[in-house]
């Protein structure tokens, strides 16, 4: 016999009732907040938040706040009935361990270059660290680059391409006549010079 998987119907809950909860594990900066509020904006209020019937938030905290700054009254919310505190105390630890994975760092590149900077303008947790990350620029020399303002541009294909040794990325290096180095994250085809204000990536070796 198959599993029953119980899926609550979220209530529309006025906020006045809503309590914090004083064991939230996280913490949401003013950034992630106004971000959630422009994402809010951009979708709507997608994901309820999670309280039990005492009206103690257990999950959506960021997104009370960003509903506060919009004004709303109410939000949507499933109630965690049926759950001792212990299990409360568990799914408000779990809820948020099971959320943190790993980016893929070449879809991450594709998109935004898809997208353009410009794209991303209303939010401020932006991507710098991320990329600064990837390709382990040192902090110092990362400081020193001019900010990110890519430009959208319209390109007939963009396409993925692995090697397996240091010998590989030399002979298409030369078989497409550019320069490859540990820095580089793009290339395009024919070669164009990239100005310096242009992309994150630029190749000064």
């Amino acid at each position: 016999m198959p599993l029953k998987i119980v899926i609550p119907k979220p209530e529309m809950v006025l906020i006045s009732k809503l309590i914090r909860n004083p064991k939230n594990v996280k913490t949401h900066s003013k950034e992630q907040v106004h971000d959630l509020v422009e994402l809010i904006k951009m979708v709507g209020f997608k994901d309820p938040l999670v309280i039990d019937r005492k009206f103690v938030v257990w999950a959506g905290h960021g997104r009370l706040d960003a509903a506060v700054i919009l004004g709303m009254t109410e939000v949507p919310c499933i109630f965690l009935d049926k759950l001792s505190e212990k299990q409360k105390k568990v799914f408000l630890l779990m809820d948020n361990r099971v959320n943190e994975s790993n980016w893929v760092s070449e879809n991450v590149k594709f998109v935004f270059d898809e997208v353009g900077a410009d794209a991303f303008s209303k939010f401020e947790t932006g991507f710098d660290d991320y990329f600064q990350k990837i390709m382990n620029i040192p902090e110092e020399e990362w400081q020193n680059m001019p900010d990110f303002n890519q430009k959208k541009e319209n390109v007939y294909q963009t396409i993925l391409i692995h090697f397996d040794t240091k010998n590989d990325i030399d002979k298409f290096s030369k078989l497409i006549n550019q320069n490859i180095t540990s820095r580089t994250n793009s290339l395009r085809i024919p070669y164009r010079p990239v100005k310096h204000s242009d992309s994150i990536w630029k190749d000064e070796s």
